[in-house]
């Protein structure tokens, strides 16, 4: 997708770019000190010359240089330094004579030769740092993108499945809805049963992506929850008839929860439990006992149950994946452990362990 692309590129050229200015910087800053000292060791060479021309009295010979004796007099300060005249090097010394002074030529070819393999050589050596930390940059830029890459596409899959959770329960309320206005019999309290169902799983996806987006703070206090268990399963008796719900419950059962929360849980691992119960002899136990409440049922069970809290991942049809995930997050944020076990055509039980921090 575009956007995708557009961040890789956005972060491969942030690291590339910053590290080809460092490298063309260094290397060309490289290039002219070494340049420097290739000219002052012509200069050094043309004193040497000079200097030598004196001792022999102008009978020095070397490859590469040329003289000329002049017998104008010119003050020191006007002898210019060693300049660089078409292929020459040019510079004037004095001699022992006050009115003398040699002009010395160097040709500039070794020193040409030298700048140029010079030039080359860092050329390259910078091309290939180049073309090194471009690819670096390239493995970095995936890198650093692949985080925002896989949220996306989590962000898309999210999006697919809750567009779908939303029409299947929005279809059924509109057509049940149409065939009341225009058709009305028997069937009309089966009808008004299934707006009941599909608007109470819209409500429950709806509390899911709430507590998702953080909109509920969690505040726990000391509560009787037996009491909230009783009323949360008394609501999915009336939503499944066929399901036999047997309950094992204390009188009390004193423990720190945040009311909301709890009923969330309650109410996302009972809705799984009656969903994926048996089609033949559906049944959801509830077991409280101490500090520890287990939900089981006798249904279809999971092939990959230690998946179970991984947001966006369901086996099933029937879920938009996000239940179980909401289930992990709450029961961290009250301080209740959380442990799943399932068998692929056996059941599945959850446990909730409460004081667990």
């Amino acid at each position: 997708m575009p956007y995708k692309n557009h961040s890789l590129l956005h972060f491969f050229w942030i690291y590339f770019g910053s590290v080809a200015i460092l490298i063309i910087s260094a290397g060309t800053f490289y290039f002219h000190e070494q340049k420097a000292v290739s000219l002052s060791h012509e200069h050094d060479s043309i004193l040497h010359y000079a200097k030598m021309q004196q001792y022999t009295g102008n009978s020095y010979a070397e490859l590469h240089f040329s003289f000329d004796i002049k017998s104008q007099y010119r003050p020191w300060y006007e002898k210019s330094v060693m300049r660089r005249e078409g292929g020459s090097f040019i510079y004037e010394a004095p001699t022992q004579r006050p009115n003398e002074f040699l002009v010395i030529k160097k040709r500039t070819d070794p020193y040409d030769e030298i700048r140029e393999a010079l030039l080359i050589k860092i050329s390259t050596t910078v091309l290939l740092l180049l073309g090194l930390f471009s690819f670096l940059s390239w493995i970095l830029a995936l890198k650093a993108v692949r985080p925002l890459k896989m949220m996306i596409r989590n962000l898309d899959v999210f999006l697919k499945d809750l567009v779908h959770d939303l029409n299947t329960p929005a279809t059924s309320i509109l057509l049940n809805a149409r065939l009341l206005r225009t058709k009305s019999g028997a069937n009309d309290a089966k009808r008004i049963e299934r707006i009941e169902s599909s608007t109470n799983e819209i409500l429950s996806l709806y509390k899911n992506l709430s507590i998702l987006l953080n909109e509920h703070k969690v505040e726990s206090i000391k509560q009787n929850i037996v009491s909230i268990v009783i009323d949360v399963s008394e609501q999915f008796k009336e939503l499944y008839p066929d399901i036999l719900f047997k309950l094992e419950l204390p009188k009390e059962s004193v423990q720190k929860i945040d009311r909301q929360t709890f009923e969330q849980i309650l109410g996302n691992l009972l809705a799984n439990a009656c969903k994926y119960s048996s089609e033949s002899d559906p049944m959801v136990e509830i077991v409280l006992e101490k500090n520890t409440l287990e939900i089981k049922d006798n249904g279809i069970g999971m092939r990959h149950p230690e998946k179970v809290f991984e947001r966006l991942y369901s086996e099933h049809s029937q879920g938009h994946g996000i239940g179980m995930h909401i289930v992990q997050r709450l029961s961290q944020s009250m301080g209740l452990g959380i442990s799943f076990d399932s068998q692929k055509g056996v059941g599945t039980k959850v446990r909730l362990e409460f004081g667990h921090r």
